[in-house]
């Protein structure tokens, strides 16, 4: 297994070299929510609909990043956001703990007319 040998105050710390590439999980994630809501017309007043498709989203890309191949010693968490645009801002806020060597995330943002969709893919490794 090949190692990557740093150097931090003074200790050696041994890594893998596999990494998240946050280039490849954005360009896999943007296909699949532009498709999702290229035709698609938010009805507020229809949560239970919406939370189904942000759930069904989520799964969706969490299977085509995992089964990519390309992040196999990583665990991915996929969040989906949908929600209705009325001129207010959003922030949406995570804290965790984390190798901020070897972990990282990608967000994407989608904006309807009358809505946003925003997903957040976290990719933590695992040996």
């Amino acid at each position: 297994m090949e190692q990557e040998v740093i150097i931090y105050l003074n200790k050696i710390i041994k890594y893998n070299k596999y990494r998240f590439n946050k280039v490849d999980v954005k360009e896999r994630i943007k296909p699949i929510i532009d498709q999702a809501f290229e035709s698609y017309h938010y009805v507020p007043e229809n949560y239970q609909e919406n939370g189904e498709k942000a759930n069904a989203l989520a799964a969706k890309i969490r299977d085509v990043i995992q089964n990519s191949g390309k992040v196999k010693r990583y665990k991915i968490n996929v969040q989906v956001y949908l929600g209705e645009k009325k001129n207010q801002k959003v922030t949406i806020v995570a804290k965790g703990w984390w190798d901020s060597y070897l972990d990282n995330y990608v967000t994407y943002t989608f904006q309807g007319t009358n809505f946003y969709c925003t997903a957040i893919v976290w990719g933590f490794y695992t040996d």
